[in-house]
């Protein structure tokens, strides 16, 4: 919710002007989304990639934007080889060397790129599901939920503290100005009540950064949810590769490296599908 964009000078006056954007009132989250933000993020994504569509089918290439050559990081572009046997070849090519002779020769064939991503993505199914079993993922969601609670509850503790000892400053400078205590006594007074108050904001500053590393490590349980959805992959569509996986990059020949969505959560490197290491 965006608020305070126009103000004017006097209340007398009628006329308006526009105030600059950062000095807008801005409440973020203040309604609830249509969608979450993970999808809404993950939307945009795919609407900026540079993508094609196929002559063929009218369809968007299932590893188009996702390929990315490993040397030079440019998106890699598709290309189509027929054989006098009527086979269609589909190979990607580093777009950089084609367009201007830099970078390496860069290619490898979209079959071996799809025999590994499905390779590694099965790898990821199974890993999750020991992992499950292992550390029981709704207990562990419930757990972070209770320590963020008892987090929030100490930061409160600690605001009450701030607020009290800020009081308890305003009453000291009276009692002073009243002639009720003497200015030495008011000085160890001041010192006592602002070392509280400095020690009780890096407390709060330090919950709220625990708070930070829980809310990331939940969610980083909810995209481990995204993954394990899809269950046992018996073949890839583009929204699979578009909700589980980063970018594929290709190195030449076989050799690969695929990073998840959320690296934290999942990372591969392999040089061949087949040796593929979780």
């Amino acid at each position: 919710m965006e608020q305070g964009k126009r103000t004017k000078t006097s209340y007398r006056m009628k006329k308006h002007y526009y105030k600059p954007r950062e000095e807008w009132s801005v409440h973020e989250s203040n309604h609830e989304a249509v969608i979450n933000p993970w999808d809404f993020e993950l939307v945009q994504e795919l609407m900026s990639m540079d993508t094609r569509i196929t002559p063929d089918n009218g369809m968007t290439n299932m590893f188009s934007g996702f390929v990315v050559c490993g040397h030079c990081g440019r998106p890699m572009i598709v290309k189509t080889t027929k054989k006098p046997n009527g086979a269609k070849y589909i190979n990607y090519i580093c777009s950089t060397h084609k367009k201007y002779g830099t970078c390496q020769n860069n290619n490898a064939s979209a079959m071996e790129i799809e025999k590994f991503t499905l390779l590694s993505v099965q790898n990821q199914m199974a890993a999750l599901i020991d992992a499950d079993e292992i550390f029981g993922g709704s207990d562990l969601t419930n757990l972070k939920t209770r320590k963020q609670t008892a987090v929030e509850s100490m930061i409160d503790r600690n605001m009450q503290t701030v607020r009290e000892n800020r009081n308890l400053l305003v009453k000291c400078y009276e009692h002073f100005n009243g002639d009720v205590i003497t200015e030495s006594e008011y000085r160890v007074f001041r010192e006592t009540f602002n070392t509280q108050i400095i020690e009780a904001e890096n407390n709060i500053a330090a919950l709220r950064e625990e708070i930070k590393r829980i809310e990331d490590s939940k969610q980083g349980m909810e995209h481990i949810e995204r993954f394990r959805q899809y269950g046992n992959i018996p073949e890839l569509s583009r929204r699979i590769i578009a909700t589980l996986i980063k970018s594929i990059a290709v190195f030449g020949g076989k050799e690969f490296q695929i990073t998840f969505r959320y690296a934290e959560v999942f990372s591969e490197t392999a040089s061949e599908p087949e040796k593929a290491v979780i």
